[in-house]
Parts: C-alpha cells; structure tokens; sequence
C-alpha cells in the first residue's frame, strides 16, 4: 500500500515557462501511437508501493538518454528549487496522469514516427506534466468546496475531497487485493451455484467465455494474475500465450478483456479500461495496461459480468433488483458471515442478523460479538457511489453521498436510517434493554465498539472517518442527554471487508484482535492539545497520521510488527484450482 502522504505533483508551469505551452495533441503528434502506448504501460507497470521512480533524480535518469542529458540537468535544478521552496516531496509519474496519457493516446494518435527520439522524450515529458497540471487545477476547486466547513473537520474534509476521486486506484497493496479478488469470486461462484436462478445466471457466464465449470473460468485468469504477481522489475508486463494444446482457447479467453482499436475508452472513473485492462500487441502477445485493474477482474469485473447476463436474460429467469439481491444474500449472508463467523469463533459469544431475526429481534445489527467486557457491533453496507458524483471533488456532493448511504436517507417525507442510527439504536438496546440472547454483562462495565462494514476499497480514503463521527457523536451525545452511559462507546470504525478476510487468520489466532487494533487507531487519531513537535513536518506528519483510513492503519500496524500473512482459506482455494 502507497505512502500515504500526500507529494506534490510537478506541474508543466513549475518547470517550463508560459509560452512554452501547448496542447496534448500539439506535444505528442509526431510520435507514434504504439510508443505513448508502451510508455503508458511502463509508467502504470511502476510499484505504487515505494517505486524508486517515486524520487524524482530516479526518473530522470532512467528517462531521459544522452542527448537530452542538459535538458534533464534543467529539469533537475527546477524540482530541486521547487522541492525546498514548498517543502514537499515531489511525485511526477502517478497512475491518474499515466491512464490518462493511455486514454488520449489510444484515441487521438496516429501510428507515425516525425519526431526524433531526443524531441519525443522532451515532448512527452511536456505532454506529461502538462496532464499533471490538468489534474491539480481541479483541486482548486476541492479547496473552494470546503472553505466554509466548520473548524473542526475542515482539514479532513478538504483532504477528502481532494482524495476520494481516485483513492481507491492509488491506495492499495496489490498482493492484498489479489489475494481477496480470488477468496470473494470463489464465495460467490459456489453461492450461484447453489441457488436456483443462480445457476443460470453462471452459466450464462460459463458459455460467455467457454469455461466447462466455473474452476476453469477462474483458472483462464491465472497466467494473468500471477504475470501480476510475480512481476520483477518496474516495467509494462506482456502476456506470452504458450503455443500448446490451449493455445486458441487462452488467446479468445484474453481477447474478451482487451481494448479494441478505434474503440472510444475515454470515460468516467476509466470505466472502459477497468473493463478491458489489456491491449493487443500481436496474435498471441498482449500487455497489460494497469495491473490492478486486471486483477479486480477476477471479483469486481465479475459482479458486471454476472450483471449484465441477469439483464439479458427473460423477465422469469431474471433476478429482479441483481444488486440488491448480491448485497443482501452474498454481502452480507455469505461474505461477511463467513469471515466474522471464522474471526469470532470460540472466545466470543456471537450472533448474526439473521439469527437474531429467528429470535424475533426487529432492527438487529448485521453481527453481534462479545467477549467479557467487549461488545463489538457491526452494520454493513454494499453501497457505491455514482462515478460522476465520485470524480466532482466537491465537498457538498460527497456530504450529502455520505450522508445517504451512511446516516440517513430522506425519501418522501420518511427518514429511512441507515449504518450511523442503526448503530446508535443498536447501543441504546445495549446500554438498557440488553438483547435477549445476551444479558451476561453490567452496561456500566462494558466497551462497545461500533463498526461499520463497507463492501468496496473506494471508502479507504483519508479524511472520511472524521466526517462520520462528526454525526455518530452527535446523535451519541443525544444518548447521553436521555441519561445512557455512554463513556465506554468507542468512536465508529470503518473497516472495508477486504481488511477482515486477508487478515482473519491474525484475527482468529489471537495474534491480534480487532477490539485492540481499534483502541490503537482511536489514539491515533485525537492529538493532545499542548502537544509539541519537533518542526513543522513533524506536527504536518502528526497531522496526517490522523487522516488514515483504518485499513491503511492495519496495514502498517501488520507490517511494523512484522505479522503479516496470507490467510489459509487462500491456499486451500489454490489447491482446489490446481
């Protein structure tokens, strides 16, 4: 998973004057189509964890070849000066400016060579900073979105906005995301085919791509993933295709997920490459233009798959409303029962909704654990947001998104509660009532934490922990205005299901436990008010260690000790694909 501080983005105006600006088309015609296309792969092929490219004097040199070495030296001395003048880390390659030089590329291009080599890197390096620029003037307008919040969330907020529109593609550890990609299909191809109108849904995808059982549909991404996985060097990754026996099979399987010539690919949140990650190089050869969008095939390109062979299908053998039907029945019945069901089992005394609902509970939690003093309280939320509303970077717009899918929804005239009341309702039955099923304990005694479960990395983003328990302790103190005790309530966690399921095992053996990791990231999160720092980037560190996602908490937390594994389910899922 990425640094999480925020570097500077080196702009076109930082290091080049005014009246050496061009348009994209004007800096890149000459060069040929396939090269723009090879570097944008190059660049996306770089580690989003610590890559060497990320220090500037790096990418320099390993740019630019000989006859550009004084242009280059110029550049240097520029990123030096503006490096000390803003006391910032500087960043030039990132995903967003590289997907977006592929998109602009692969539409607007013409295959033909007029440039020299020395006038294509100066060119393109040009083209590239000039999308860095492009991609900064839009948070001008984050800061403007959030220069009327209150006081006290207005640096999460703006942090916030100036994140949520791409987070989930630059915040992520791509072992992690590989290792839940394949868990989360595997639970969700045996839940279809298992249930009835599931069954033909499956098939549907089993025919789609020419897979015999849904073990050999998973199995076709393997060369892909693992060319992923095992990736050695900060490059393009190229798919060979063996000629062997499959070899025709292997090649129609790729050629579904690859980006067809003249095709449009310029859309929201990079929709039609997230689809179709892959370009076709020559027959047999392909190479990959992001690798976590390959990877997120395996899983959350399957939930479109799946999606879209629903829709086709006839109004009787359809599942009305697929996506509810996924978050209700799969999300949250199988994914997160199952994960919980493995973390809690043993020392604590648990419940899931549905078996509360078999008790007669109205407005139960999602899952319920204790153990002695320790309630744990979980909603979950299968819930997105609208990639146009997503990419605003307008702090009103994500309020309101927030709010309706995590607070409450005004529909009507009716208030319709969603995860911040459940939960506050949750604690008042707690705090008074006790449910049934568990009356062992003295609320006065007990901590309770809340936890709010989401189904989507999108939510990993810093500063949204602050703007929710900017409602959750508002409605709190209202408890404590009726009278409830409420000063052994932990503040609301959230924590996306990935983060429960790679680590489960450390959640199972005791290693670790989620009620301590919480506690650990509450500390984290407040700063005492006479605090001292050492200088200014150390209170400036200090202040973004407050902003972290709790799951980019748990990830350095695994790391710094030195405890991180894959979860067993994992190689038992690997033997079975074998």
């Amino acid at each position: 998973m990425s640094g999480f501080r925020m570097r500077l983005l080196v702009e076109f105006r930082e290091i080049f004057e005014k009246s050496e600006e061009k348009s994209l088309k004007e800096f890149l015609d000459g060069i040929s189509r396939s090269t723009i296309l090879n570097v944008g792969a190059f660049f996306l092929g770089f580690s989003n964890n610590e890559s060497k490219y990320d220090d500037y004097r790096e990418f320099l040199s390993m740019f630019f070849g000989k006859e550009n070495e004084k242009f280059a030296n110029e550049v240097f001395k520029k990123c030096q000066a503006l490096e000390k003048r803003t006391s910032r880390q500087l960043l030039i390659v990132n995903p967003i400016s590289s997907l977006r030089l592929f998109e602009f590329a692969f539409e607007n291009i013409e295959d033909k060579d007029t440039q020299t080599e020395a006038e294509a890197e100066v060119n393109l390096f040009k083209a590239y900073l000039l999308i860095n620029q492009q991609s900064t003037e839009s948070d001008k307008h984050a800061g403007e979105s959030t220069a009327n919040v209150e006081h006290g969330i207005q640096v999460p907020a703006l942090t916030l906005t100036m994140s949520f529109s791409y987070a989930d593609i630059i915040n992520y550890d791509i072992s992690e995301v590989l290792v839940t990609q394949l868990i989360k299909a595997i639970y969700l191809l045996e839940f279809l085919s298992e249930h009835e109108k599931g069954k033909i849904i499956l098939k549907g995808l089993l025919d789609q791509f020419e897979c015999p059982s849904w073990q050999e549909y998973l199995k076709s991404f393997m060369p892909l993933a693992m060319a992923v996985a095992n990736q050695e060097r900060e490059a393009h990754i190229d798919i060979d295709v063996t000629h062997d026996d499959s070899y025709e099979k292997s090649c129609s399987f790729i050629d579904r997920l690859i980006v067809i010539d003249n095709e449009s690919i310029k859309d929201y949140d990079f929709k039609i490459i997230r689809a179709k990650p892959l370009y076709k190089l020559s027959e047999g050869k392909y190479r990959i233009i992001y690798p976590l969008f390959v990877i997120e095939k395996i899983f959350k390109g399957l939930y479109f798959f799946l999606s879209a062979i629903n829709n086709a299908l006839p109004a009787t053998a359809r599942i009305s409303e697929f996506k509810s039907f996924i978050g209700d029945e799969f999300s949250e019945k199988v994914l997160l029962y199952r994960t919980l069901n493995y973390i809690f089992s043993g020392k604590y005394l648990t419940k899931t909704g549905e078996e509360m609902k078999e008790l007669g509970i109205d407005a139960e939690p999602d899952y319920y654990a204790r153990r002695s003093d320790n309630i744990i309280l979980f909603e979950a939320k299968d819930v997105l947001i609208r990639a146009d509303l997503k990419l605003s970077k307008d702090f009103a717009i994500y309020e309101t998104e927030f709010k309706k899918k995590f607070y409450f929804d005004e529909r009507n005239g009716r208030v319709h509660k969603k995860a911040i009341l459940q939960l506050i309702s949750h604690i008042k039955v707690v705090l008074t009532d006790h449910f049934p099923f568990d009356k062992d304990y003295h609320y006065r005694s007990v901590h309770i934490y809340p936890v709010l479960v989401v189904f989507d990395r999108t939510f990993n983003v810093a500063g949204l922990h602050q703007l929710l328990n900017k409602w959750f302790s508002n409605e709190l103190n209202q408890l404590k205005d009726e009278g409830l005790f409420i000063n052994r309530v932990k503040p609301l966690v959230l924590v996306d299901i990935d983060t429960l399921i790679f680590h489960q095992d450390l959640f199972k053996q005791k290693i670790m436990s989620l009620e301590d990791l919480i506690d650990e990231y509450v500390k984290l999160m407040s700063i005492a008010p006479l605090q001292k720092f050492k200088s200014q980037r150390h209170a400036e560190d200090r202040v973004e260690q407050t902003l972290l996602p709790f799951s980019v908490f748990v990830h350095r937390y695994v790391g710094e000790k030195k405890i991180r594994k894959v979860p067993e389910i994992f190689l038992e899922f690997g033997y079975k694909l074998a």
